[in-house]
């Protein structure tokens, strides 16, 4: 990190590096409470609007927690991936129903801890409600759950602060994109983050929802205050604002993969030389994406959902088959033991289930064993595979 590719009011922000005589790192200002919104103000009308379309349809939705349980795990592998993880979705949910990660990639734990994580992070603002439950305390439970794996106890803490310092984009500090505020300088930082996520939403001079996720994911980057993890947690940081507000969450993690280079750049562009107009249109363009991807997936699962009650209107209305069907929209990979942990049945009753929806084509066997079998909804793996696959390609279109 150069200081000729810093602004002149970032250069001002420099501090020492403890122990490295030539290295200076860079203490991020406080995050804005004000900001000019008039060159992307094309692009907060649109994201505002995506926001409250997506929270209409899921109004709309027979069971909402079922299709966002898949847009979780969805978000789980694209925001791993980002990171450099090989395994994607029907590898995760196969990893989830059976417990064994034998034939998959070794980092398929890693991916489930994200989405532990952030299944951890939403009970926890759903529960309370608000935005003063968005606290310290919570990002460090957050990263103690995303970090629980065993490969990751060499480090100085699951859920603790960085000892040490740390930086970003080379093998020596020397090379860095940027070197993040030293240790002695986390804890202003971040009281300061906590006190702009916990701001109070209802006054007036407040930043709309969508600028202060932007806002607060680019300042957690800036920070980056734990050893490991610093990417995943700060992607999970604008879902659970917009869930702490009772909205249904945007995952962005696919257009940020889709738009990798241009993620990085613009994130450094607002860091080393405070260029928020670029950061905040392209933010605000991924929530456009995420919006209409969100809204698209629905109506896709929802679709094969009528379809397949047509396939089974044979069935008792209170056949285990039948009740089986939404929980596949949620959790398309199933075995005998998770079909009976998600209904409650007996053994028997599952597997009657399981083979009625074999029988129809609902379900297909993915294993060729006699035991230890796992069963998959290969439709609705195939929407939300395709997705994660294609993740959010598209352009929003909206001006800035």
């Amino acid at each position: 990190m150069r200081a000729a590719d810093l602004s002149p009011d970032r250069r001002k922000r420099l501090a020492p590096v403890p122990g490295r005589e030539h290295v200076k790192a860079l203490v991020p200002p406080p995050c804005p409470r004000t900001l000019d919104a008039a060159p992307v103000m094309a692009a907060l009308i649109a994201a505002e609007k995506a926001i409250a379309g997506t929270a209409a349809v899921a109004r709309l939705l027979p069971h909402p927690d079922l299709i966002t349980r898949s847009l979780e795990r969805r978000e789980a592998v694209l925001s791993s991936q980002i990171e450099g993880t090989r395994t994607d979705l029907t590898q995760l949910l196969e990893y989830e129903a059976t417990g064994s990660d034998e034939g998959l990639p070794e980092d398929a734990q890693v991916t489930l801890g994200y989405v532990r994580a952030l299944d951890h992070g939403l009970r926890a603002v759903r529960r309370e409600g608000g935005p003063r439950h968005l606290t310290l305390d919570l990002i460090r439970q957050l990263h103690r759950v995303l970090m629980s794996d065993a490969d990751y106890r060499h480090l100085e803490g699951p859920g603790e602060w960085r000892r040490v310092q740390n930086w970003i984009g080379a093998r020596r500090i020397e090379d860095a994109t940027l070197v993040p505020p030293p240790v002695s300088h986390l804890e202003v930082c971040l009281l300061d983050l906590e006190d702009f996520l916990q701001i109070d939403c209802g006054h007036p001079a407040v930043l709309a929802l969508p600028l202060r996720m932007a806002v607060a994911h680019v300042q957690f980057e800036a920070i980056h205050p734990f050893s490991d993890g610093n990417g995943r947690v700060g992607r999970l940081l604008p879902p659970l604002m917009m869930a702490a507000e009772g909205l249904p969450p945007l995952y962005l993690a696919g257009y940020l993969k889709a738009h990798q280079r241009e993620y990085y750049d613009s994130l450094a562009g607002v860091q080393l030389q405070g260029r928020w107009t670029d950061w905040l249109g392209f933010f605000l363009d991924g929530i456009v994406a995420a919006a209409a991807t969100e809204q698209e997936t629905a109506q896709s699962l929802l679709a094969i959902r009528r379809n397949w009650q047509g396939r089974t209107a044979h069935l008792r209305a209170d056949a285990t088959a039948r009740r089986l069907l939404d929980v596949l929209l949620g959790a398309p990979v199933q075995t005998v033991a998770s079909a009976r942990a998600a209904l409650g049945l007996s053994a028997q009753a599952a597997n009657t289930g399981i083979a009625a929806l074999l029988e129809v084509g609902i379900l297909r066997e993915a294993t060729g064993r006699r035991w230890g079998r796992s069963f998959r909804a290969c439709e609705v793996l195939a929407v939300l595979q395709g997705l994660a696959d294609g993740a959010d390609t598209r352009e929003s279109g909206a001006a800035r």
